[in-house]
């Protein structure tokens, strides 16, 4: 399953309403736990990249590549 996939089916059941920006960023602040030098990972990324990630316009290779050693199995469960 893409990521685009995945976060659309999130999306219908907990979205809250929140845009597909807001959402993609939050589904993905939540399962990382940056350490405070890291957290501009995300937080540089604008909106339309957290758009087309939802969309699948683009990718998360090269975003997973930069975020897989913050990744929490924590909070994965």
């Amino acid at each position: 399953m893409y990521f685009c996939e995945f976060a659309n089916r999130l999306h219908t059941v907990i979205g809250n309403g929140n845009n597909t920006s807001a959402f993609t960023k939050s589904l993905l602040l939540q399962i990382v736990s940056f350490e405070d030098a890291d957290s501009d990972i995300l937080s540089a990324k604008s909106p339309s990249t957290f758009k087309a990630y939802f969309n699948g316009k683009t990718g998360i290779t090269r975003l997973a590549k930069r975020i897989r050693n913050y990744l929490s199995p924590e909070k994965l469960r």
